[in-house]
């Protein structure tokens, strides 16, 4: 969403994918922007493959993105680049690994701290509202 903000938060979570974490192992975000815009956001730490259909799908003016494709009702469907490779039994944690591994070595990293505090506070604010039952402001960042 660019520097859209977001302004507030909707959790629910639950204990039912089966993984062996004695917390909440699944979580489904609401996310309101600055400009109305509403997006979703589901996360599972208990389920690691499977048919259970898209994982990542985001809607927006410019086209609908689903699993690596853009679609748009005016275009074709396109085929856009993957930049990581989703192994489906680790949930990209080796890759999330290594990139961590690599930052703390000095090397490049694509999450800069401003985006990093930005994920935190969506997190915080997710956690507050499965807490709380209700929705949750999001302090967001500037730059």
């Amino acid at each position: 969403m660019g520097e859209n903000p977001i302004t507030s938060v909707y959790c629910q979570a639950n204990h039912l994918s089966g993984s062996a974490m004695p917390v909440e192992d699944c979580f489904q975000l609401s996310l309101k922007f600055a400009n109305g815009a509403i997006g979703q956001l589901f996360v599972t730490t208990g389920v690691n493959s499977g048919a259970f259909g898209p994982m990542f799908e985001v809607y927006g003016t410019e086209g609908t993105l689903i699993e690596g494709k853009k679609l748009k009702r005016t275009d074709e469907p396109k085929e856009l680049e993957r930049r990581i490779i989703v192994d489906e039994q680790s949930h990209s944690w080796n890759e999330t690994t290594r990139d961590f591994i690599t930052a703390a070595e000095g090397g490049a990293n694509e999450m800069n701290s401003l985006m990093g505090i930005r994920n935190v506070a969506v997190f915080d604010a997710a956690m507050k509202s499965f807490n709380a039952g209700q929705v949750a402001p999001v302090t967001w960042f500037d730059e």
